[in-house]
């Protein structure tokens, strides 16, 4: 066995003191960069091919919504699974399908191409984003959680960092096939990784639901009514149903203009696709280093004053995006902006884990992300009609409305889970 230098072996210490199950916390994030790396690389890109095809602003937010409405109908069932048959499958199966889909994008001729695979893609997201922060959540302790939740959220946004920006890149320069094909080949990759790198958190019982004993309505349905009184009997019911409303509103008034800003930088104010992917760049890097910080600060000082600062600061700093007015100020208004989104979650993410148990984190997971992406499903599609026919700047203030709208109801109904200790520096 080689020796191991003493910094080195300080260096394993300290990541051992983060977490004690590092291994596949470590390998989880990577798989979550490099996927957002991908993902990041056609963000910029997917709405001006759409306008390319002649689609109008409610057509281009119609391309996110198809991805959100299968998102949505799928990822509590899917988290529920997670819980069931273990989160390694669900990641495996989940990557596999953005590949194959990712890959669809370079050979599409239409707008209706675009509906089909997003709303492929979305079956792959639900599969995948339960079960990640489920997996995080089942390998550390309560007085670690914020941490890790930082940490995972770190890798999305250092993804986010690099994707746009090289999207941008590739096609200003090759054309917009190869952002897709890339994409599809690393998505590929990362189920290899898993495969062959993640240990497995959920012990399989061997005495599953017998499904067939229940109805078509009660197989499909029956999950809804059963949640609503799991949920009601929680001490914390108040607290989970507000932040489930909380986290609807929030991504829906962010959902509203998230998707069209691509193509409002390149008609409205002449950015090139490169510097639309700088200003996500620069995004990525504000919730980069805001994610972490924000994660050991709610270690520190509890849930929900960050997640309640967070959702307010991003509300206040959305207004300044009605009077952009060149690619430079749109650079910098989502940069200030990211660091309210990069605060809250962190924050909310680890307050659904002190609420659940390691039985159902994957489902409880699944139910905010429900929540999360019936914002996602309805926010672009609303707001491709107010763009239409309003404008771009009445669709941003409606964004910032909606957000400190959020704040408020998470600030007036939440019931704090943690209030920080000792063992936490």
């Amino acid at each position: 066995m080689k020796n191991v230098t003493p910094m080195r072996g300080r260096i394993r210490e300290k990541i051992a003191s983060f977490f004690p199950e590092n291994r596949n916390i470590l390998l989880i994030c990577l798989a979550i960069f490099m996927s957002v790396i991908g993902f990041g690389m056609i963000f910029p890109i997917l709405p001006t091919i759409a306008a390319d095809f002649g689609a109008s602003k409610t057509e281009i937010g119609l391309v996110a919504t198809m991805f959100a409405l299968t998102r949505t109908l799928t990822v509590r069932p899917f988290g529920a699974l997670s819980d069931r048959v273990g989160r390694k499958p669900m990641l495996i199966y989940g990557f596999i399908g953005y590949s194959i889909f990712m890959g669809g994008f370079a050979f599409a001729t239409n707008i209706y191409w675009l509906y089909l695979l997003r709303a492929a893609q979305g079956f792959a997201s639900a599969s995948v984003w339960p079960a990640a922060s489920a997996l995080i959540a089942d390998s550390v302790p309560k007085e670690r959680r914020g941490r890790a939740m930082g940490y995972l959220g770190m890798s999305a946004s250092v993804g986010i960092i690099f994707g746009p920006a090289f999207g941008g890149f590739l096609k200003d320069l090759y054309g917009v096939q190869v952002p897709f094909i890339i994409t599809s080949v690393i998505t590929a990759l990362i189920a290899l990784l898993i495969h062959m790198t993640i240990r497995e958190t959920v012990v399989r019982e061997a005495n599953g639901l017998n499904t067939e004993s229940l109805s078509l309505r009660q197989r499909t349905f029956g999950w809804i009514k059963d949640d609503y009184e799991e949920i009601r009997m929680n001490p914390y019911a108040r607290t989970i149903f507000s932040v489930l409303l909380g986290g609807f509103i929030f991504n829906f008034a962010f959902a509203l203009i998230e998707p069209l800003l691509p193509v409002f930088a390149e008609e409205s104010i002449g950015a090139t696709a490169t510097q639309v992917g700088f200003a996500f760049t620069f995004a990525g890097i504000v919730g980069a280093i805001g994610r972490p910080l924000a994660g050991n600060l709610v270690d520190r000082i509890g849930r929900k004053k960050p997640m309640v600062f967070g959702a307010f600061y991003a509300g206040v700093t959305t207004i300044p995006m009605a009077f952009i007015r060149t690619p430079f100020q749109m650079i910098g208004v989502l940069g200030i902006r990211a660091l309210g989104w990069a605060m809250s979650d962190p924050a909310i993410l680890t307050l659904l884990t002190d609420v659940s148990d390691e039985r159902s984190r994957g489902k409880t997971f699944g139910l905010y992300q429900l929540a999360t992406g019936t914002g996602w499903m309805l926010g672009p599609l609303v707001g491709g009609i107010i763009y239409d026919i309003r404008g771009p700047e009445l669709a941003f203030l409606f964004t910032a409305a909606g957000t400190l709208l959020a704040g408020m109801l998470l600030l007036t109904n939440v019931k704090e889970t943690y209030n920080g200790g000792s063992n936490n520096v």
